[in-house]
């Protein structure tokens, strides 16, 4: 538990794996920022792919296939 709270802010092992900025909290908030990028992303494709596959006949007949796996 000590060494999770001292490397929050400074841990000079993970400089061994070629991170910037060698801390869990760094680390922590790229991961984050990773996660809410690919929920964004994810979130408008399948909004965007449904409001077109309900509109759109030849979209429904590409999607649904996927979708009802």
């Amino acid at each position: 538990m000590l060494r999770a709270v001292a490397d929050f802010w400074s841990a000079p092992a993970l400089s061994y794996y070629g991170v910037e900025d060698p801390s869990l909290f760094a680390n922590l908030l790229y991961t984050a920022e990773n996660v809410a990028i690919a929920v964004l992303l994810g979130s408008a494709i399948g909004v965007t792919l449904g409001l077109l596959s309900a509109r759109i006949w030849f979209v429904r007949a590409a999607i649904d296939p996927i979708m009802m796996t």
